[in-house]
């Protein structure tokens, strides 16, 4: 559970952060 916790919260940071650079670069 620990682990899936983890993999959930590594593709959102993921995500946030590839945003947020597609918003910076515009």
């Amino acid at each position: 559970m620990l682990s899936a916790l983890i993999n959930t919260n590594l593709i959102r940071t993921s995500f946030i952060t590839i945003v947020f650079l597609r918003v910076r670069h515009i």
